[in-house]
């Protein structure tokens, strides 16, 4: 898709073509691994092969530097991932799954298959002619429970119920400083928990969304595949693209649910701009992935290009966002107090480097453009906001924002 880079950007264009070649890079990626299994799905249907679990299957498959390792040595195959997508006439009738280390068999698009045999490798049967399903272990009919998948907001948003291990190695990647690296693991994290009790915060939170930021809430749909709602004080909400289109939330009992609208526009703005900028040459001159305290010589920087074009882009939606609900009155009172609050502290988020880089010399023609539309926009909120957030202090702010501590340096 050819973009218009000397008029105002169509992010939804961007997110669009973004989709299309990652699609296209993934049907190549299953051909090449299974050409018996690309056979049964629908090629024209880019959404099976934007299965985050495929992503990821394809980043363990090929690791960080791109080295081949042996599929069959992978926590769950590329046919469990799949498998749901195949339409019922075409299934085969026996598949090869893992379970997880709760027991669950997790089969997208289809659900949970709850049994007792952690980390096992299991048979999956299925009868055609009753559209039922059987779990078997070494030949033996065991005892599984089903569930099927949940959905939130869309038919497409799956609300993950367990942790498939392709994605549970994800969580071990997080940079962190010390305190947290105490106890990255998801193991820890209680997903199952989490759901039922959060439902009604993240329900309203997507309506919030969907009734006062419509465009917002149509490119979170074009890239949303799933939720993972868990509860782990070590571990902050992320976004990753070794598993795009899934949104990872960190909960709190405390957590309000304008915290889940801020982290609904922000970890799915990182999967947005993934998207965006499914090809890096695109926008980079160099190696995204270069450390930025080279260009803007500040020592204490540990980002990449990479990531602070990433903080540049949420930054900015989370700005857009919180504006449009301040004005539209959404919320009263303490609440209302708490979208000020958030609108204060993004802003220290705002230039915090990036611009310092002389940007002709390291980001592409359209880099500079994106760079420019988010700065721009970013910029322009902050000026009309300047009066309702010029006097708050926010220095007391850790990383994750907190609102109690936001009332105590402000006497609010």
């Amino acid at each position: 898709m050819s973009v218009n880079y000397n008029n105002t950007i169509d992010e939804t264009a961007l997110i669009e073509a973004g989709l299309g070649l990652t699609a296209d890079r993934i049907k190549l990626y299953v051909y090449k691994q299974d050409p018996g299994l690309f056979d049964l799905l629908d090629f024209d249907d880019d959404a099976i092969f934007l299965e985050p679990l495929v992503a990821a299957h394809r980043r363990a498959t090929y690791g960080k530097y791109a080295h081949h390792a042996p599929v069959d040595s992978l926590p769950l195959s590329l046919r469990q991932a799949l498998y749901g997508y195949i339409k019922p006439e075409q299934r085969p009738t026996t598949l090869s799954v893992v379970s997880d280390n709760q027991g669950w068999v997790y089969i997208p698009r289809l659900g949970y298959f709850i049994t007792p045999c952690t980390n096992a490798a299991l048979q999956l049967t299925y009868l055609h002619a009753t559209d039922t399903f059987f779990i078997m272990q070494d030949g033996e009919l065991i005892t599984a429970d089903f569930k099927p998948c949940q959905f939130i907001a869309t038919p497409d948003i799956h609300l993950y119920q367990s942790n498939p291990a392709l994605l549970n190695t994800l969580f071990n990647k997080l940079e962190a400083d010390t305190v947290t690296q105490a106890d990255p693991s998801l193991p820890e994290a209680n997903i199952v928990a989490a759901i039922p009790a959060r439902l009604p915060e993240l329900g309203k939170a997507f309506a919030i969304i969907r009734h006062y930021l419509p465009d917002y809430y149509h490119q979170i749909c074009l890239v949303a595949k799933g939720l993972m709602v868990f509860e782990n004080p070590y571990v902050r909400p992320f976004a990753t693209p070794f598993a795009p289109g899934i949104s990872f939330i960190s909960v709190a009992p405390t957590d309000s649910v304008i915290y889940f609208i801020v982290e609904l526009i922000h970890q799915f703005g990182h999967n947005m701009l993934y998207a965006i900028m499914d090809n890096r040459k695109s926008y980079f001159q160099i190696d995204p992935m270069a450390p930025l305290s080279v260009f803007n010589h500040n020592p204490k920087e540990r980002r990449s290009l990479f990531s602070a074009f990433h903080g540049l882009f949420t930054t900015t939606k989370i700005a857009e966002c919180l504006e449009v609900l301040y004005y539209s009155n959404v919320f009263q009172g303490d609440e209302q107090q708490e979208i000020v609050a958030r609108l204060a502290d993004n802003k220290r988020r705002f230039r915090t480097g990036i611009e310092r880089i002389e940007h002709d010399r390291i980001l592409t023609p359209q880099g500079v453009a994106l760079y420019e539309h988010l700065d721009t926009s970013c910029a322009a909120v902050y000026r009309r906001l300047d009066a309702v957030v010029r006097e708050y202090n926010v220095s007391n702010q850790p990383f994750m924002f907190t609102y109690s501590l936001f009332k105590e340096a402000n006497l609010v």
